[in-house]
């Protein structure tokens, strides 16, 4: 697979938001050519509205909690989790609405018996970014969050994926990026032994069979 040349690189425009927010941007006519989502869902409502022109999986996520640094003991086993997250005034949520990983902790913490206790606690974030701002501006005392957002920070708890739907993350080249040489370069490198190392080194689970 070729690599993008790095004259065409400079022309590539990344637009980022959640997942939802972007996908209806997209229905709506915004001139994106190639569509990276946390999820499955918004690529089959963008294939319900014609705008894919081809899809695959490239990699499966992990949903993690981090915790503030005034929480001072490690958090390491689901006991401490527990006492932790029973501790907290205000979680930083992704917004479940249009956020996948929102979904997947409201996922987790209703299969673990703690939603309806921690919901007036939460504050609903626009993207997973902003749920990440909230935590490191010292606004919230934790965040759920992708682990590759958290790669090498202290108090980051993994939490157990039995407890929420996997998180299929799948990319699409869209209908009106099909015949742009430009696009179908991003695409394919999402697939490439490069992406997927890239992928694997930021904490994704990486599907042996993801391919364009």
């Amino acid at each position: 697979m070729r690599s993008i040349p790095e004259e065409a690189a400079r022309r590539v425009v990344i637009t980022e938001g959640a997942s939802g927010t972007l996908a209806k941007q997209a229905i709506e006519g915004a001139p994106y050519d190639v569509f990276v989502s946390a999820d499955r869902a918004r690529v089959t409502e963008l294939r319900g509205a014609g705008l894919v022109a081809e899809s695959s999986v490239y990699a499966n996520g992990k949903l993690v909690a981090w915790f503030s640094a005034r929480f001072e003991t490690p958090i390491e086993t689901g006991a401490q989790f527990v006492y932790a997250l029973r501790e907290v005034k205000t979680i930083a949520m992704p917004n479940p609405a249009h956020a996948p990983y929102g979904v997947a902790a409201e996922q987790f913490l209703r299969s673990s018996g703690e939603l309806e206790r921690l919901r007036e606690r939460m504050v609903l974030c626009e993207s997973v970014a902003h749920a990440r701002q909230l935590l490191a501006t010292g606004n919230a005392d934790v965040a759920f969050l992708p682990a590759s957002l958290v790669k090498g920070e202290a108090n980051v708890f993994a939490l157990d994926s039995s407890l929420y739907e996997p998180i299929q993350q799948e990319a699409a080249l869209l209908v009106r990026g099909r015949d742009n040489p430009v696009a179908r370069a991003v695409y394919q490198q999402l697939f490439s032994a490069e992406g997927r190392a890239l992928f694997e080194r930021d904490g994704y689970l990486v599907p042996s069979a993801a391919k364009p």
